[in-house]
């Protein structure tokens, strides 16, 4: 910091898969992993099957923020978003 040298450690980003989703099935039984989304225009939280980022669908967030929508460890499993 002395020098003008500092570095800013970013939170890690997370996939909030939905806890038990092997017992989700697809069409023909596949088992489809289902993750927690965040549709930024109006706050609603819904479920997908894909790991797409649409300009008003978020799916990679930091774990305090999937904490302040309810999203925590007892209803997801995360996974580190490399």
């Amino acid at each position: 910091y002395l020098t003008g040298e500092y570095e800013v450690e970013k939170e890690q980003k997370y996939f909030a898969l939905i806890k038990d989703h092997e017992l989700l099935k697809g069409e023909g039984d596949w088992v489809v992993p289902t993750y927690w989304y965040l549709d930024t225009t109006n706050g609603n939280m819904f479920i997908g099957d894909r790991i797409t980022v649409r300009d008003k669908f978020l799916i990679e967030m930091g774990k305090s923020e999937w904490n302040e929508l309810g999203i925590n460890d007892s209803n997801a499993d995360f996974i580190e978003v490399e």
